[in-house]
């Protein structure tokens, strides 16, 4: 028998019989000896009810939420960690298509195109990429990733449909000449030699060649391919295009492959989180994107976020109520039924968002 620790009114009594995925325990579980099986906050999920039964334990308090509506939240996410995870394995499957050389029909692209858009709706395409668990970061899921980001930043825009689907294909396709940099170099553990850098720094290149002969694929979606490492001030890669000549394509690829590569930790970065990577995108930017675009994306991600558990520097756990239009990255959160304004406080931050704990809500990897 197991007991269960809590002293909070908002807080209820339930069977363990009567548990459902995605329920939020609400006091330590502790085991006779001592000791705690499972902490006050856990997200439940199918294995860990069914330690709690194996264990004999027949009541846990859960935070008092309404179960159907829990249940249908948790079910929703679990159908997009889903739809996600068969994207990725044919993301995989087509990226490895690419690197045998093998001939690449655009209707495979197309199809890709189609699962990605409609994985779920925008807010749980967000959750997806900020919040549930990834075990590593490859090639392929982060192509997957900036695909998804470009067609919600596409959507921002307003783009027309069809330009709409280009703009996510070559989010989709922006790393697919990194197939044609040697292992050694892409795996390479720490700084790469000048040498190595020069021929990363091919792989925009790499990738124009290989999209661009494919038949039925627009030169629009191959140029941003190609542009994606280009930065405003002209000091990018491969060409050194700036302004406005850079393709809209590449500068919009440009935000969201860098926001990916923050949030995710992907290519040995510190993954960090979405306020973390909103304040470097607005202090550390200057010149390295289009101002205007940068703007809409600021504008809009931060807004996901609102009413999201997040964990701060401090280790106290808190929710997001409200974005400061001025200051997007120092939101206002409540913590214990206070409310602090991080813009008035310097030395408190979100360092991370709080992730289901549910092993069925992990992505795969190829």
């Amino acid at each position: 028998m197991t007991e269960i620790k809590t002293n909070d009114t908002r807080r209820k009594n339930i069977r363990v019989d009567e548990l459902e995925p995605g329920m939020k325990i609400a006091g330590d579980i502790e085991f006779d000896f001592g000791g705690i099986l499972i902490p006050a906050g856990t997200i439940l999920d199918k294995r860990k009810i069914n330690k709690l039964k194996k264990l004999g334990t027949k009541y846990v308090y859960i935070f008092d939420e309404d179960a159907d509506s829990i249940k249908e939240n948790y079910d929703r996410i679990s159908n997009t960690v889903e739809n996600y995870n068969r994207s990725l394995s044919k993301a995989g499957r087509l990226y490895k298509r690419f690197r045998n050389e093998e001939e690449i029909e655009y209707e495979e692209i197309k199809e890709l195109t189609f699962e990605v858009t409609t994985l779920g709706d925008d807010q749980d395409m967000i959750d997806l990429l900020t919040k549930v668990k990834n075990r590593d970061v490859d090639l392929f899921s982060h192509s997957i990733n900036v695909g998804i980001l470009a067609n919600l930043f596409g959507e921002w825009l307003g783009l027309e449909e069809e330009r709409l689907h280009h703009l996510t294909q070559a989010g989709l396709l922006h790393d697919v000449g990194k197939l044609q940099i040697p292992d050694k170099i892409l795996e390479k553990p720490g700084a790469l030699t000048d040498e190595e850098e020069d021929i990363l720094n091919d792989h925009p290149v790499f990738g124009f060649k290989m999209t661009e002969k494919i038949e039925g694929m627009t030169k629009e979606i191959a140029r941003g391919v190609l542009s994606h490492h280009e930065k405003y001030d002209g000091t990018g890669y491969p060409l050194g295009t700036k302004g406005k000549s850079i393709p809209v394509f590449g500068r919009i690829l440009a935000i969201v492959n860098q926001f990916d590569i923050l949030i995710s930790g992907y290519k040995d970065q510190t993954k960090i989180s979405p306020f973390q990577a909103i304040k470097i995108f607005r202090e550390d930017s200057f010149g390295v994107f289009d101002y205007e675009l940068l703007t809409t994306f600021l504008d809009k991600i931060p807004y996901y976020f609102i009413n999201e558990k997040v964990v701060l520097s401090d280790g106290r756990e808190a929710k997001v109520v409200f974005i400061n239009p001025k200051n997007p990255d120092r939101p206002i959160i409540e913590v214990d039924d206070n409310y602090i304004d991080l813009y008035n406080n310097d030395d408190l931050n979100i360092i991370r968002l709080l992730q289901s704990s549910s092993k069925e809500l992990e992505l795969d990897n190829i």
